[in-house]
């Protein structure tokens, strides 16, 4: 992974013994867990199969939000023929994995299947990664990203995407984030075609700006920036400062 990226993902992994089935509860605090983003199934020559990407800016966040408080709660471990009592008790509280408050079980479609749910999306329970995609198609408001470019590579993901490997895992991405040490803009952009390309890659994400990436800060790249800081209530200067790049899900400075 490029140096100046981070890119972390919440799953449901395995049990306590590295098996199928588990103790309910996170009994060794890496049976869901925060990882970095990898590629599945990469030493079989595999790759994820599809990146499950919600069109809502909100659900997206709240997608992540929940992966992330499910890997950090300690009651929530792994199981596949307990895999459902996670779901049951999360539910009377709309799916809100912070809210777990006794031990239970989950595995990796099941705690996608939660926070969809939280999302507001009616995902069926019974939904595994065997029949994921046509589950999400089903109940609509989701695109289904499969070419290489998402499912070989990060820089394309954005927080609350669903990663899935038909028939073997599902992960969510909870950050992606780019460290950007200092301002840039068109004046001092010459020479820092990395940033550039992050940066048209990020509007191309989160504001469909639909630059060319090629690390040339040209008219439609500033265009784009005053786009995105207009829509986002912030100053419009084309300058990506510090509340620009916070915005644009970037890490700013030394």
């Amino acid at each position: 992974m490029d140096e100046n990226y981070r890119v972390t993902l919440a799953h449901a992994v395995g049990s306590e013994e590295g098996t199928k089935n588990g103790k309910p509860g996170d009994q060794t605090g890496k049976e869901v867990r925060i990882a970095e983003w990898y590629i599945s199934g990469e030493k079989d020559g595999k790759k994820w199969d599809y990146v499950i990407r919600s069109t809502k800016k909100i659900k997206r966040k709240k997608i992540a939000e929940n992966a992330e408080a499910g890997a950090r709660n300690s009651h929530l471990g792994y199981s596949q023929t307990d895999r459902y009592s996670a779901y049951d008790i999360v539910k009377a509280c709309g799916y809100d994995l912070s809210k777990l408050d006794k031990d239970a079980n989950t595995d990796c479609s099941q705690m996608a299947t939660i926070c969809a749910s939280y999302a507001g999306y009616p995902i069926p329970r019974d939904t595994y990664t065997g029949n994921m995609k046509e589950r999400y198609e089903a109940v609509g408001g989701f695109k289904f990203h499969s070419s290489k470019k998402y499912t070989a590579d990060y820089k394309k993901l954005i927080p609350g995407d669903i990663l899935l490997r038909v028939g073997h895992h599902a992960a969510m991405v909870i950050n992606n984030v780019y460290w950007l040490k200092t301002t840039i803009k068109k004046s001092n952009s010459a020479g820092r075609k990395e940033d550039v390309k992050a940066l048209q890659a990020r509007l191309n994400e989160l504001d469909k700006a639909k630059l060319e990436i090629d690390g040339i800060w040209g008219s439609l790249t500033e265009v784009a920036v005053k786009k995105f800081q207009n829509d986002n209530g912030l100053m419009i200067d084309g300058i990506v400062g510090q509340k620009t790049a916070t915005a644009l899900g970037f890490v700013f400075g030394s």
